[in-house]
């Protein structure tokens, strides 16, 4: 299996860059400023509106869900196992919010529909717990850390592992508080929080603290471990000012604590989707300067398809014409061999009619253009010898005969 180290898709090992380090420093000034802002009126009561909680708690029950399957998927691709102990812990912080608001008292009913008035109490120390505590361990991981075996099948049943951990805390912890929890110290009373809420609280602030730190130290710094860090600093924010800093239940600092419960749970899915969509703007430009570059080809193929067509059709223009001009040549040089030949055989001069009166006139004047010619260096031909000179070669045709050389 390839290294995922080599992958852009996961976040775990993708150096973040400049906008991510921006993104990251003003969410945390955000959250920062917000903090400092409703610090000073934390303890100023509000008027209860137990309907915030079930809002809230869905919003919390899908973004985690989301985020727990996103990592889910990452350690799936790379089988980076710490990213399989990040999504557990992430799938049991979606999953506690709904036994804490079934015990919520005015949620469902006056009481709550699961346990007693401290099982919702209990059911938030262990909410915000178990994700620091994932956190610690996935920023410990080796720097070098290499993808599990390609087993058939180890990537889904790793999968089901996790799932069935983060379902198994939650029941074991919804049992706890609801069945146990007459036997546990109580953390609110009359609405408002006890000492021993308030030494729970600091312990849940020193996890957050841990993880962030953790992180902090970490190098070289994924762009996951970025955004965990914001987390875990929204989550300082929130457990200080919702649960230490305020008084109790439904005050301002309550509140504020509910909806940067809210915002922390946004980062991380928010990464994500910016970086899904990024490489979807990324691999949309790529296919289209392949498609263009693609067709840049195919027009080029087709310019040099014509230009050879074309040179192959003038090719045979010029066969055909050399074609022409040779058969031409040869039509001339059968009509020249024809004409050759009758003007062979033909006769040099006018036969006369053959007379027995004539015939000394005859031979007389043959004798007499013999020796004109004999003076003049020329041989004619007569047709007495014309069988003879049908075999010479044509040479220059003088009057009606032609001239031989031998």
């Amino acid at each position: 299996m390839a290294d995922p180290r080599s992958s852009p898709l996961l976040l775990s090992v993708l150096a973040p860059g400049t906008s991510h380090r921006r993104g990251a420093l003003a969410a945390s000034l955000v959250l920062l400023a917000g903090f400092l802002a409703a610090l000073p009126f934390a303890q100023i009561a509000w008027a209860p509106i137990p309907a915030f909680v079930l809002i809230q708690q869905t919003l919390l029950l899908a973004n985690d869900l989301i985020t727990a399957a996103v990592l889910f998927g990452q350690y799936f691709i790379g089988r980076t196992r710490i990213l399989n102990v990040l999504a557990g812990g992430y799938l049991f912080t979606a999953l506690i919010v709904i036994p804490h608001a079934l015990t919520f008292p005015g949620a469902f009913s006056d009481t709550g529909l699961l346990g007693g008035p401290q099982s919702a109490a209990w059911l938030y120390i262990g909410w915000h717990a178990v994700l620091p505590l994932t956190v610690i361990v996935f920023a410990l991981r080796r720097v070098d850390e290499s993808p599990g075996q390609e087993i058939p099948g180890a990537g889904a049943i790793a999968i089901l592992i996790a799932v069935v951990a983060a379902v198994g805390i939650v029941a074991a912890m919804t049992l706890l508080a609801t069945s146990g929890s007459a036997s546990l110290p109580a953390l609110i009373e009359s609405g408002s929080y006890t000492t021993e809420a308030r030494v729970g609280v600091g312990i849940l602030l020193v996890l957050p603290l841990g993880a962030l730190l953790t992180l902090t130290r970490r190098q070289p710094r994924s762009v996951l471990d970025l955004w965990l860090m914001v987390v875990m600093f929204g989550w300082l924010c929130n457990t200080g000012l919702g649960a230490f800093a305020s008084s109790g239940r439904y005050d301002v600092g309550w509140y504020v604590g509910r909806v940067f419960d809210w915002l922390t749970s946004l980062f991380i899915l928010l990464i994500f989707l910016s970086e899904t969509i990024g490489l979807y703007a990324r691999n949309t430009r790529a296919t289209a300067v392949v498609l263009r570059e693609r067709e840049r080809r195919l027009k080029c193929q087709r310019r040099r398809e014509d230009a050879s067509a074309g040179r192959s059709k003038n090719a045979s223009r010029a066969e055909r014409r050399r074609v022409v001009r040779r058969y031409v040549a040869l039509d001339r040089s059968g009509s020249a061999q024809t004409q050759l030949s009758s003007s062979i055989n033909e006769p040099a001069f006018p036969s006369r009619p053959a007379s027995p009166g004539h015939g000394a006139q005859r031979r007389g004047w043959e004798e007499r253009s013999h020796a004109q010619h004999r003076e003049h260096g020329e041989h004619r031909t007569f047709p007495a010898v014309s069988t003879v000179a049908g075999g010479c070669q044509p040479g220059f045709r003088s009057g009606a005969g032609v001239a031989c050389f031998v």
